[in-house]
């Protein structure tokens, strides 16, 4: 028998886990019964603390290393999620920290991880915002009930173009998984959506709408896995970067398509991976956003997703009937969502002077001068090269 049929097995957010031990540590009760200056006589009940749990790991084998240090790194970046647990069954963890033991042993590794039980989000009424998630979700379910009713009344040949673009569509994003770095078992759990995806694309005439949703499942998919990396201002203009590189060859896709519901799809994902809009809808200042990105080229990529909702919503609106209104309507504020984000970042850009600085001069210095973060001086200006700036530059107030 292998070692990791010895243990049993745990999943946490997609990673899966040889459990070797669970320790539960149950929460007491918060009480003030003591309240200086106070005449009170009543103990104040305050509600109980979260619940404590830390989870033995095994890892074994010549990567035992490696696979552990990638289940902290995951740990790090997205430290909540649910634990599927063999016993406890689904619990909702905030991860906290880790310890680590090695051994020459069989080179195996045992990796303890310490989580805290999730409490209850509040949210005050009338404060809360809405997220791009408000708008495109509403759309995709508009758009994939059109779809269902699309291929019901399809030709043969119109049913053929559809899963050849379909399946177009599903090797390019293939082509774009192959390329991360990201650790397998999540890659291998992305591939098998995929996989799942192609063979689906023979079923579209019997069952369009479960064929439909495993098509937004693999673009969900490939949304989380290339934001999931650390994204730097630079990765912006990288052609090569997670984001941009998957922005890049979905646009190529949808060029080519002629099916609505695809190019909807596909616009709908670029925007899911713009950092350029997560930022403009975040930053209220030139300092917030000009330090995560580079403006300029923010401005560039919003005006392309403006560009291609636009046209998402004229030939929504050109095939518009009177069951197909809602996605009009749905399609028409999430245009208007990001226009608006579009010229709040436009309006912050505008609000920057401009100076001109005659010879070669680092970055660091006119920055210094300044007196404003380099950070934010490189962000407001498209740099070639941070010790040779000259010619006109953009200085934030502040």
């Amino acid at each position: 028998m292998s070692w990791d049929k010895l243990y049993d097995k745990a999943r946490w957010n997609g990673l899966i886990l040889n459990i070797l031990a669970t320790n539960r540590n149950g929460a007491r009760r918060i009480q003030v019964d003591d309240i200086p200056n106070s005449d009170i006589p009543f103990i104040n009940d305050l509600g109980e603390k979260a619940e404590y749990f830390q989870v033995e790991t095994v890892f074994a084998g010549d990567n035992s290393i490696a696979d552990s240090n990638a289940v902290i790194d995951q740990m790090k970046k997205d430290p909540k999620g649910t634990l599927e647990h063999p016993y406890l069954g689904e619990l909702n963890l905030y991860y906290l920290t880790f310890s680590q033991k090695l051994t020459t042993k069989k080179n195996m590794v045992v990796l303890s991880l310490y989580f805290v039980a999730q409490g209850q989000e509040i949210t005050l009424e009338g404060s809360a915002s809405k997220t791009i998630s408000n708008y495109t979700d509403p759309v995709l379910e508009n758009s994939k009930t059109e779809f269902v009713n699309e291929v019901a009344s399809a030709s043969p040949d119109k049913i053929a173009t559809i899963q050849a673009e379909f399946t177009s569509l599903l090797t390019k994003v293939r082509f774009v998984a192959n390329q991360m770095q990201r650790p397998s078992q999540l890659l291998t759990e992305f591939h098998n959506e995929i996989l799942d995806g192609f063979n689906s694309v023979s079923s579209i005439i019997n069952s369009p709408q479960a064929f439909v949703d495993q098509i937004g499942v693999v673009m969900d998919s490939l949304a989380l896995n290339a934001k999931a990396l650390t994204y730097t201002r630079q990765d912006a203009t990288n052609p090569t970067s997670n984001r941009k590189f998957a922005a890049t060859e979905l646009k190529k896709v949808e060029a080519s398509s002629t099916t609505r519901h695809l190019k909807l799809q596909t616009t709908i994902t670029r925007l899911k991976l713009s950092q350029a809009f997560e930022v403009a809808s975040s930053s209220t200042t030139v300092s917030e956003a000009s330090q995560q990105i580079q403006l300029d080229n923010a401005l560039i990529e919003l005006n392309e997703l403006t560009s291609s909702l636009s046209d998402r919503l004229s030939e929504s609106s050109s095939a518009a009937t009177y069951d197909s209104i809602d996605l009009v309507d749905n399609l028409n504020s999430l245009n208007a969502e990001v226009f608006n984000q579009k010229s709040a970042l436009q309006k912050l850009i505008d609000s920057i002077a401009t100076e001109q600085v005659y010879s070669k001069t680092p970055s660091m210095l006119i920055a210094q001068i300044a007196e404003i973060d380099l950070s934010t001086f490189e962000g407001v200006n498209a740099i070639a090269h941070p010790l040779f700036i000259s010619g006109e530059v953009k200085i934030p107030n502040g």
